[in-house]
């Protein structure tokens, strides 16, 4: 038989079975079809297979015992409105994940069992896309990465946004790698998300704890913040279940982002004001703000102080010039000749002009004789007059 099935020409082994109703009820799934469930089985050759509803809308991924199934969620984008919704389980009714609407990032779960049932209950049968991974025991021990075993809650479509990002102070994000803080987180927020549900009339099918609390990113807070080696940065989500059948106004996926922003700023003060409190984001605009006019202050003030200076050094320079100009005379006290001395040359030679007589006319007598001009008086004339011309020096 075994032989028999390595020769089969599809890329899995794959083995169909029908199975009664009882296992289907031990199981917590129902199938949409009484048709054969199909199997797929995980061996050396396919570890890993890829599964959508239009395959077959019930199958079961089984492998050795000696392995576990990890199940990475490619594409999720269910009618959650209309009650479709696929179902993955390892046969126990508290271990079932269920998909309503839709997921982000592509999530990754791991099931410590080497057998899942996997049911798809609508009518879109390419709406969901799941990669199933056998993974050996060796593996499971050296994981890093945190990922939940189940998440027994519904989710939200793609295009719909469900998370909250907060700043929380007095816990470091390496501090949150333990149990002990994500539990105080935790509780805080089951507290507002109770409060908040029962103020806002959620009729809801069961009561919220913990496994609604989906911590899904904690990051440091910047390094430039005040205080940022206590400070955690910290997305986390809380879906509840609704009941449907009530005539409650809130339906779909909840708690969405608009209620967890309003719940959180309702109640957050009120419930984080001990060991965890909330961190006050810094108003970065604010900031850019102050620096600005900081820097144009300051700048302002530079350019003053120069012409200040400037003014200061040109008025000193004015002064010591009018002091020296104070100091010395405009015109020198040495006596010089009149450039309008009008008086010969001692050298030069007189005219008969000034040597002899001549005659003038009287109207009464007639032309009389004058007396002849020395030459000497002509001299005195002239120094005289040119005594007059000399321009007198002043001093101040």
């Amino acid at each position: 038989m075994y032989n028999e099935m390595i020769r089969f020409p599809t890329f899995l082994i794959i083995i169909l079975t029908l199975f009664p109703k009882n296992n289907n009820a031990q199981t917590g799934i129902s199938p949409t079809t009484n048709e054969p469930t199909l199997v797929i089985y995980l061996d050396d050759n396919h570890p890993e297979v890829s599964w959508t509803p239009n395959l077959k809308p019930s199958v079961i991924i089984e492998t050795d015992r000696r392995f576990i199934i990890s199940v990475k969620i490619e594409y999720c984008d269910l009618d959650g409105e209309n009650g479709e919704n696929v179902a993955i389980s390892t046969g126990k009714a508290n271990e079932t994940l269920l998909f309503t609407y839709g997921v982000k990032n592509k999530p990754t779960y791991l099931f410590r069992s080497h057998k899942l049932y996997v049911d798809f209950v609508g009518t879109h049968l390419t709406n969901f896309n799941a990669t199933f991974t056998r993974i050996g025991e060796a593996l499971t021990t050296t994981t890093t990465t945190e990922v939940p075993t189940t998440r027994n809650y519904p989710t939200a479509s793609s295009n719909y946004s469900d998370y909250l990002t907060v700043f929380i102070a007095g816990k470091s994000a390496e501090e949150y790698k333990t149990e002990e803080t994500k539990h105080l987180f935790r509780r805080i927020v089951i507290q507002m998300a109770a409060e908040y549900t029962d103020n806002e009339n959620f009729d809801l099918t069961h009561n919220i704890t913990e496994d609604n609390v989906y911590i899904s990113q904690i990051n440091p807070c910047p390094t430039k913040w005040t205080g940022h080696e206590t400070c955690s940065e910290i997305t986390f989500s809380v879906p509840v279940f609704l009941n449907e059948s009530s005539d409650s106004r809130w339906t779909g996926y909840q708690l969405s982002s608009s209620h967890l922003k309003i719940m959180w700023s309702r109640y957050s003060e009120k419930y984080f004001n001990d060991v965890l409190t909330i961190y006050v984001e810094p108003q970065l605009q604010s900031m850019l703000t102050s620096r600005i006019i900081l820097i144009s202050i300051v700048t302002i003030v530079f350019v003053l102080g120069l012409l200040a200076v400037r003014f200061t050094l040109v008025k000193m320079v004015k002064r010591r010039r009018s002091e020296s100009v104070d100091k010395t005379p405009i015109i020198s006290n040495a006596t010089r000749d009149s450039s309008f001395d009008l008086y010969p040359h001692p050298y030069q030679d007189i005219p008969a002009l000034f040597k002899k007589k001549y005659s003038e006319f009287n109207p009464e007598k007639g032309f009389e004789e004058v007396p002849t001009v020395e030459t000497d008086n002509i001299r005195r004339g002239s120094e005289q007059l040119r005594v007059s011309g000399d321009i007198g020096v002043s001093t101040a």
